[in-house]
């Protein structure tokens, strides 16, 4: 009894993060008939889950096997029956946060950004009976249950990881949006907050890409854009018409104008903390060491440009 072929594939179809490892058993031909196989999921070591089969996941699949044959008699029976018997088992596994949160960590360190997942299998089956000699000349037809450990090992590149498994698995999604202005039937959205917002929106979604890639020095670069595009206070005179209008918006709202001012002035200095992070020279033209982009550094620039972008994009909307 053999496992001849390991693969893992993302499941989209439910609510908690799953892969399913479909595990091609082979056995001999009427000498050997699986009775069960279970195993763990690990990636470096660490135990991912537990692998079982589902009721969904059986497949029909019947054995004979035959009774009371010498090994002369089991080898003539595989030579002239040269078509083993294939069983395919298929077992999810069901995926935890902190699951997820080590696979990305170990593919992070990995310099090639793929993932090896590790296998064990405990493998129970039924092999062909064999006669068991006693005291006083006493025989007996003796069934052997085999119970085996095999291993295996499925590693996925970072280019299907990305296209296939991120999505399914819900990396980068932490959170949901919508890249479109929300709708209000009430007005019409002029034409100059509808290239804004598709500018920001474009923005955000090269963040998402490249976080999805994990490569944070990227995620910082369009970040950094987003505030440039956001930048509602600056005194360029292209951006008056969008100062004066969201001023007027954030005015209807009851906001100060200390406190308008003060989200400006707030947007304005994010914009000078992401520049640290494209820029080899400070503002006086100094040579200064550039901040070393990490997972959280991207993620927070992230989490403020959706969070912006959504704020920018229902005041505009509102009537």
């Amino acid at each position: 009894m053999k496992i001849r072929k390991v693969t893992i594939e993302p499941k989209s179809d439910t609510l908690t993060p799953c892969l399913v490892v479909y595990v091609e058993v082979e056995s001999e031909y009427q000498t050997e008939g699986l009775i069960s196989i279970c195993g763990t999921l690990k990636v470096d070591g660490k135990i991912l889950c537990e692998l079982n089969e589902t009721l969904k996941g059986y497949n029909n699949l019947n054995y004979n096997i035959l009774l009371n044959l010498s090994d002369d008699q089991k080898q003539i029976m595989i030579k002239n029956n040269s078509n083993p018997i294939n069983y395919t088992a298929t077992m999810p596994a069901f995926l935890s946060p902190k699951a997820i949160e080590h696979i990305e960590r170990k593919r992070e360190k990995n310099a090639q950004k793929s993932i090896e997942f590790q296998m064990e299998f405990i493998v129970k089956y039924l092999r062909n009976p064999v006669i068991n000699e006693y005291s006083n000349n006493i025989s007996a037809l003796a069934n052997q249950i085999i119970t085996e450990n095999q291993y295996e090992t499925f590693t996925i590149n970072q280019s299907d990881w990305t296209q296939k498994y991120t999505k399914p698995l819900g990396i980068g999604d932490f959170i949901l949006l919508e890249l479109k202005l929300p709708e209000n039937g009430n007005i019409q959205i002029p034409v100059f907050w509808v290239e804004l917002y598709n500018k920001l929106s474009e923005n955000v979604a090269n963040m998402h890409k490249y976080i999805v890639l994990g490569d944070w020095e990227n995620t910082m670069f369009h970040a950094r854009k987003f505030l440039e595009n956001a930048r509602l206070g600056s005194n360029l005179s292209a951006i008056q018409p969008f100062q004066t209008a969201f001023t007027e918006l954030m005015t209807s709202n009851n906001h100060s104008q200390q406190g308008i001012d003060n989200f400006y002035e707030g947007i304005r200095k994010f914009f000078d903390f992401m520049s640290k992070y494209i820029h080899d020279r400070n503002q006086a033209g100094q040579i200064v060491p550039t901040p070393i982009c990490k997972k959280e550094d991207a993620y927070f620039a992230y989490t403020l440009a959706v969070g912006l972008l959504s704020f920018i994009g229902n005041k505009i909307s509102e009537n």
